[in-house]
């Protein structure tokens, strides 16, 4: 980081024609600008420091799911993603806090569970489906509909966010039976029901 060092010298001219000490407001300022360089170094250093693992993916990197994916995620979820994807996912447990910058997280499990119970409910089977991480630990899928423009779902633990790139439209429904039957009324007709 850059330090910034002020010095001033005294002048037998220090006093302004209305008698304001120019060389003790000078000493003031330099204080001012030394605790806000320390204060800018220490959030600095707080940035670059990692979100710390979540109980979640400590549980995951200890072991404790001996089955790994295979046991956290449906049939049908597994279906639509196919082995490629089970692949990628499983890749997804091994990221540690930090992983995509000092204020990603890993992944988040119940996301994994949306997720999964988004597929197990609407059996959607797109046939280019691509899964992701987001940097908040949620997973993310997307394919390109008929007009190869991209649909993109996030996946949180209580909501899922969407995006519609053939009609630019984003927005977020609270997971469950209505906003999931929401979803799927904005889904283009290729991918509403499969």
């Amino acid at each position: 980081m850059n330090s910034c060092v002020l010095s001033f010298e005294p002048d037998p001219f220090s006093r302004d024609p209305i008698g304001f000490d120019v060389t003790e407001l000078a000493a003031t300022l330099s204080a001012h600008v030394e605790a806000i360089a320390q204060t800018l170094q220490t959030i600095s250093v707080k940035d670059d420091a990692a979100t710390p693992d979540t109980q979640q993916s400590l549980v995951v990197k200890e072991g404790l799911l001996q089955d790994g994916v295979s046991t956290l995620i449906s049939d049908a979820a597994t279906a639509a993603i196919g082995g490629a994807g089970l692949n990628r996912l499983q890749g997804f447990f091994q990221l540690q806090a930090g992983w995509d910058g000092p204020s990603s997280k890993p992944l988040d499990l119940s996301s994994i569970e949306t997720f999964s119970n988004f597929f197990s409910r609407t059996r959607i089977r797109p046939p280019r489906l691509g899964v992701f991480m987001s940097a908040q630990g949620n997973l993310v899928a997307n394919w390109p509909d008929n007009n190869n423009k991209l649909i993109e779902l996030e996946f949180r633990s209580t909501e899922i966010d969407y995006f519609f790139e053939h009609s630019g439209e984003e927005g977020m429904v609270v997971y469950g039976e209505i906003g999931i039957n929401s979803l799927l009324d904005k889904l283009p007709t290729e991918h509403a029901v499969a």
